[in-house]
């Protein structure tokens, strides 16, 4: 029933974006009709040994996650599907051309969220074509893998089963962590504590596992992965003041280009001290608003979920803590995420290069003020949170 309803849902809703819900229940309706059940597969001897072995691993993963983690999949991960492609959605980013704000879109059942989902490339590309001659900067992501919040079954899929596997594990321990705690419209809270959910969650996995080596790797690339992030969310703060800046529209544009050029210097003369260079290849494809979207929905709100996770205790507590979030009024909530947010990067230090993040000056494009460097903290150091 609860699938019968949810198409019916998407199919009134057509009228508003047609193309959109077309392909958005096709596209759902051929992984339904195209999965294959995971135990069967597991027992029959001509299934590729290398799959086998991954969806094993999965089933392992899922009762971890059940019972150290408080995080139940159901009947969800029961079967499986060779989607033949490397991504199974691709999301579009959009925002103004003097905006970091993501656009949004609205959908039922789900709410608002800053992106658009599309089973098909070239769809994702059309509309963001679209998008761009309106105006607008845009993005196309690739996505391995979506939650349907409990409304489908959803399928263990190729595009990504047979990653190694820390990074199979942190992906379903993400997804699982939608279905836990999750608010209608509310991107950003979602997808923070779902993020807190899988580095904690893998961090306890790789514990069990007994892989010291592996959870002191996986700590030094968390360490790097929040430098950047940080790094990153300053970059788009200075242009957020760039943009209220009451320049015209012509000098507005040639200094946002500046602005996103001193970020991509600033990368590259800093690389090894934020992720030995991870994103060197995303800095040099050329970045705009729409690039820095999903960095502040994704990973905004990480702090705070990070300070009530450790202030918690246990796993059950967390979750109930997240609830407790939720069901707040959204100004409430907001203020106390702030709060909590605030709190935990003050109180870490940082131990490491990251102190020696420096940039050239950015004074003539924003006010008077220094953007960047030693006497502006705000854009020039990457700080552990």
């Amino acid at each position: 029933m609860k699938q019968v309803a949810w198409l019916l849902m998407l199919g009134l809703a057509g009228c508003q974006s047609a193309e959109f819900y077309h392909q958005a229940v096709r596209g759902q309706w051929q992984l339904m009709r195209a999965a294959q059940d995971v135990a069967t597969l597991i027992d029959d001897p001509d299934t590729d040994a290398d799959l086998r072995r991954q969806l094993e691993l999965v089933n392992a993963t899922l009762r971890f996650a059940r019972d150290e983690l408080g995080l139940d999949s159901g009947t969800r991960y029961q079967r499986y599907v060779d989607v033949r492609r490397p991504y199974v959605l691709w999301n579009l980013f959009a925002a103004g051309e003097f905006e970091t704000q993501g656009h949004e879109w609205c959908y039922p059942v789900a709410g608002c969220a800053v992106y658009r989902g599309y089973f098909k490339h070239e769809l994702a590309q059309r509309n963001a074509d679209r998008l761009r001659a309106a105006g607008l900067d845009v993005a196309v992501v690739g996505v391995p893998a979506y939650s349907t919040l409990g409304w489908f079954d959803d399928p263990l899929l190729s595009s990504f089963v047979k990653w190694p596997e820390r990074d199979i594990a942190a992906l379903l321990i993400h997804e699982l962590a939608h279905s836990r705690n999750f608010i209608a419209g509310d991107a950003q809270f979602n997808e923070s504590y779902a993020a807190i959910v899988e580095v904690e969650g893998v961090r306890a996995w790789l514990q069990a596992r007994g892989e010291r080596a592996e959870v002191e790797t996986f700590k030094r690339e968390r360490r790097a992965r929040e430098r950047t992030t940080r790094f990153l969310l300053n970059w788009r703060a200075a242009l957020d003041e760039l943009y209220a800046q009451p320049y015209n529209e012509f000098a507005r544009r040639q200094l946002k280009h500046a602005m996103f050029d001193a970020m991509k210097r600033c990368y590259r003369a800093n690389a090894r001290v934020l992720d030995q260079g991870r994103r060197g290849a995303w800095f040099e494809a050329g970045l705009d608003n729409a690039d820095l979207v999903p960095l502040a929905t994704y990973e905004g709100l990480a702090p705070a979920f990070s300070a009530l996770f450790e202030a918690s205790g246990n796993w059950q507590a967390f979750h109930r803590a997240v609830g407790h979030l939720k069901d707040l009024a959204p100004n409430e909530r907001a203020a106390q995420l702030k709060s909590l947010g605030e709190q935990y990067v003050a109180q870490r230090t940082d131990h490491d290069d990251a102190d020696h993040v420096q940039c050239e000056s950015l004074a003539h494009h924003v006010g008077d003020r220094e953007s960047t460097g030693a006497e502006h903290d705000d854009i020039g150091r990457g700080r552990d949170r």
